[in-house]
């Protein structure tokens, strides 16, 4: 994932009640010796930036038809 993609929780089934629906990539941060990759995600509505791992993001795609 890089910055500017657009993405959502893999994870939304109905027991999941989070406001975060969509986000976009602020900054990646690769694995390294002592930590997990992780994205900095800036949530729809939010004005905070999150830590997320990507495992548990899904890409959504943009199609124009």
């Amino acid at each position: 994932m890089t910055p500017g993609t657009l993405v959502k929780h893999r994870w939304q089934g109905s027991s999941c009640d989070s406001p975060k629906k969509l986000g976009i990539v602020v900054s990646h941060q690769a694995a390294s010796v002592y930590l997990h990759e992780v994205v900095f995600i800036l949530w729809h509505g939010s004005e905070e930036i999150e830590r997320e791992f990507p495992h548990s993001l899904e890409v959504v795609k943009n199609e124009v038809r």
